[in-house]
């Protein structure tokens, strides 16, 4: 009661409207001025109305996850480093990083999609990854006496092939993704390769140049020698170090449970799976389904003459996964000159 429903047929089928296309967001702006002062409202269901909602959805929590990630990162590394500069320093190269990578893709496409949105989360995930073994070894290298120059080059030059090696399977690991045919698999390949890249070169290039000026401003205070500490992870590996049979032994259990429960899983091919549950137009497909009994995605067939209308409408009313087909065909019947007579 107090339901109505009205189907709007795009004159452009849903796969040829771009993501930024302003055709549903101005039918929705339309409807909602017509009916509000009415009293009344309206909700959409459809593929427009999924893709729109869910990259609306998708961009305003990138926006906030973006800064997020990055807040965390640092607060990690407080652990590590305490001043403020340093800290400070080391979001320059990955900030440029991003920013050099959304160049080099906007000049090469033009188009930013939603992989690329999510990219920057991994660059400072990623990212910090060199910084940490960076600064890590510097102040070790400043625990043992040296001075500043001295551990900075003894850092870059005993840490550097490690990073660097580490980079590169990751940058290589995303650029095989971008021989994937998926489009959204090779764009995530090629920003994240690109990115990953740019950003080993910046922090090899930019923090040592920076730490530079840092320390001359602000001098690394005298730190105690290093001294090794008992943590959780260094008791299980002195552990499995002096049982290695037995450690072999729970991997092997261990990967034998988790091959015997891969066999249950399968691909999720169900779209409303697929699709965020808090996008309204999801929500909005059940309660028509369940008010009207009818689909807000029906298929839509040309036929070339009547007699091919025929046959696919009894096709379609043959299929059990249609619950209702509407022809012209049920109009301008085969048995059409004995109904006239039968009505005459």
């Amino acid at each position: 009661r107090g339901a109505r429903l009205l189907t709007i047929v795009m004159a452009r089928d849903t796969f040829e409207l771009a993501l930024d296309s302003t055709d549903f967001p101005m039918i929705r702006r339309v409807v909602r001025e017509t009916l509000a002062p009415l009293g009344l409202s309206a909700r959409f269901a459809g593929m427009p109305a999924i893709v729109t909602q869910e990259q609306e959805a998708t961009l305003v929590r990138m926006r906030a996850l973006t800064p997020l990630s990055l807040i965390l990162v640092i607060a990690v590394m407080w652990t590590v480093e305490r001043r403020t500069l340093v800290l400070a320093s080391l979001a320059v190269p990955m900030l440029l990083s991003i920013a050099c990578t959304l160049g080099l893709i906007a000049g090469a496409t033009g188009r930013l999609t939603l992989m690329e949105s999510i990219f920057g989360v991994l660059v400072f995930g990623l990212g910090i990854d060199y910084a940490i073994h960076l600064l890590v070894r510097l102040r070790e290298e400043h625990s043992r006496g040296l001075d500043f120059r001295a551990s900075l080059h003894r850092a870059v030059l005993g840490t550097g092939r490690s990073i660097v090696t580490g980079a590169v399977t990751t940058a290589g690991a995303f650029g095989i993704l971008i021989f994937a045919p998926d489009p959204v698999f090779h764009r995530l390949g090629l920003s994240g390769a690109i990115g990953l890249t740019l950003c080993l070169v910046f922090m090899m290039a930019m923090l040592p140049a920076l730490w530079v000026i840092i320390e001359a401003r602000s001098p690394t205070p005298d730190t105690v020698p290093v001294q090794p500490s008992r943590s959780g992870f260094g008791r299980i590996a002195a552990a499995c170090s002096r049982r290695p049979v037995v450690a072999l032994a729970i991997g092997a259990v261990l990967l034998a449970v988790a091959a015997v429960e891969m066999r249950t899983l399968r691909y999720e091919t169900n779209l409303e799976r697929v699709f965020s549950r808090d996008i309204d137009a999801v929500d909005t497909a059940r309660r028509i389904r369940d008010l009207f009994g009818v689909d807000p995605g029906p298929w839509l067939v040309v036929a070339r003459d009547l007699a091919e209308a025929h046959r696919i409408t009894s096709a379609f009313d043959a299929a059990p996964l249609f619950a209702r087909t509407e022809s012209l065909a049920d109009v301008l019947r085969d048995d059409r000159e004995a109904r006239r007579a039968r009505l005459d």
